[in-house]
């Protein structure tokens, strides 16, 4: 129990600071490689500190220059961390807009690249899906969850259209 406290501790910690940097960041972020940067060593630093071992099957069938539509499963607390550690590509994640209201780590999501949805707002939804779109005309993958929210049972849960609609 005291080791997992202390990874929570130190997950959350790692967290802020690298929401900080970037935050701090973001200037320089012309193109969204600064903040994904960022993102990725967050996610492979959590995944450290949790000791996670990390295996990435697939990736021969991606190739270079192209961008995709990431649709994944959302079950777990460590399913963006593995998303973002795994997947080398510029990825703009599809993330409901609740959590930009979390110090730092929120303010990092709504000042970085990634897109808001909020779920409440049919047409603000659609408007989301949009910014994904010209994302993805741009070059850049878009990551995003079709269920929706994250299963508390580890079941799939119904889709939502917006994925399909992208």
């Amino acid at each position: 129990m005291v080791s997992s406290l202390l990874k929570s501790v130190l997950i959350v910690g790692a967290t802020a600071v690298m929401a900080t940097v970037a935050i701090l960041l973001i200037p320089f972020n012309k193109r969204g490689r600064t903040f994904g940067w960022v993102a990725r060593t967050w996610a492979r630093l959590v995944l450290r500190i949790a000791q996670i071992r990390l295996r990435v099957k697939g990736l021969e069938n991606l190739q270079d220059g192209r961008n995709y539509l990431y649709a994944a499963n959302h079950v777990s607390h460590f399913d963006i961390p593995a998303l973002l550690a795994g997947i080398p590509d510029r990825i703009q994640i599809v993330f409901k807009r609740e959590l930009t209201w979390l110090p730092l780590l929120g303010w990092a999501l709504k000042l970085g690249k990634y897109i808001s949805i909020d779920r409440a707002d049919r047409r603000g939804a659609m408007e989301s899906l949009g910014k994904a779109a010209e994302e993805i005309r741009e070059g850049a993958s878009v990551l995003l969850f079709p269920e929706g929210t994250r299963s508390r049972d580890g079941k799939l849960q119904p889709f939502k259209r917006g994925a399909f609609a992208l």
